[in-house]
């Protein structure tokens, strides 16, 4: 005979069970709704050349640098201003949209400095200083520089790199001209299905989408995956030129044509195709006095889905909160007053009546 616990013992135990229950759906519903909230929200992502950089976005800081990826902005436009000791003030413009990511890298001037103006004939190549990277050529203005030591480096695919130290000293201009010699070509591979392989000579060199070097002379080019079509294409590379593919792969077992590609005058873009049918050829006695539309879904369309905005109430983090307060309430309440009736001894108690033992044979 299992033994009953004491009508205290059990009220306790139901009412934390109860709780550790309501506890989780809570944590559970505000989870999801943040999640549906993030993706009306924007995200800011701010690399400045300067630790210790104050960040402010519409006036309200945000930290200092380095700083963590911001969540939680409202989309639109907003102005990021960076202030430092001793170095001009970073502001700009920014056009913000739900569940994206801004990301921007400031490179702070300095206010009582030198300058140093970059020139080079190679489009496109990447400058850094100090082994941050400030643009590509061609620079739009003079960089102002702190007094002291500077590293200059200019990159770019297919081309050699360019480095060379320098002194800045106060109120003084440098110019550097950083001419790159190319000695091989630059390759741009894409295609029409996701993780495509690429080979060049028979060899792997990567997943798509692929940009790399490739050396002077002829060269074969294959885009492959498993299920469709390969993809084939031959080059004569030179040095310093881009090279750019976008390969087109295609099921190796397609669907037939459909019927709208096959009826002349039937538009294909509205996913179905009227057909008209006798009535006698589909029943005799039911057959009405006109021709029967029948509408016919092309295959591999879906019929059109309405979709809902992205600010739709039901959606936002505060509906499914105040939702789980009110569960929580509903169900703690009662079980709080019948657990103070229990132990405060007053109320009404029905009678306990003990139940025998019964010996099965």
């Amino acid at each position: 005979m299992m033994k009953k616990c004491s009508p205290m013992l059990c009220g306790f135990s139901r009412f934390y069970f109860l709780l550790i229950l309501v506890s989780f759906f809570m944590l559970s519903s505000v989870a999801f709704a943040r999640a549906i909230d993030e993706n009306e929200t924007s995200s800011l992502a701010v690399t400045v050349s300067q630790t210790g950089a104050s960040i402010y976005l519409d006036g309200k800081l945000l930290g200092q640098s380095p700083l963590d990826t911001v969540k939680g902005i409202k989309p639109g436009e907003h102005t990021l201003t960076i202030r430092a000791k001793g170095f001009k003030t970073y502001k700009k413009k920014l056009s913000m949209t739900p569940g994206d990511t801004a990301q921007v890298t400031a490179f702070l001037e300095s206010a009582k400095g030198g300058k140093l103006v970059v020139v080079s004939m190679t489009k496109d190549a990447m400058v850094f200083i100090d082994d941050f990277q400030i643009g590509t050529v061609p620079l739009e203005k003079p960089l102002a520089l702190e007094p002291g030591k500077h590293e200059i480096k200019v990159t770019k695919l297919g081309f050699t790199a360019f480095s060379k130290k320098i002194k800045i000293k106060k109120g003084k201009k440098i110019k550097v001209q950083a001419d790159l010699l190319a000695f091989a070509g630059i390759l741009d591979v894409r295609a029409s299905v996701p993780g495509a392989r690429i080979y060049v000579d028979g060899k792997e060199a990567g997943v798509v989408p692929l940009e790399k070097e490739i050396f002077v002379g002829e060269h074969e080019v294959e885009v492959k995956k498993d299920g469709y079509t390969n993809y084939r294409k031959k080059l004569k590379v030179a040095a310093g030129r881009s090279y750019s593919i976008n390969a087109q792969l295609n099921p190796l077992h397609q669907p037939g044509p459909s019927l709208a590609e096959t009826q002349e005058g039937v538009p294909a873009s509205s996913g179905e195709t009227s057909l008209e049918v006798n009535p006698e050829t589909l029943n005799k006695e039911k057959a009405g006095k006109g021709p029967v539309a029948l509408k016919i879904p092309q295959p591999g369309k879906q019929p059109s889905k309405v979709e809902e905005g992205p600010g739709a109430w039901y959606t936002r983090w505060w509906f499914w909160t105040a939702v789980a307060v009110v569960v929580a309430a509903s169900i703690a309440v009662p079980i709080g007053v019948e657990q103070g009736s229990s132990s405060s001894g007053g109320g009404v108690k029905l009678p306990h009546t003990d139940v025998p033992d019964i010996n099965l044979p």
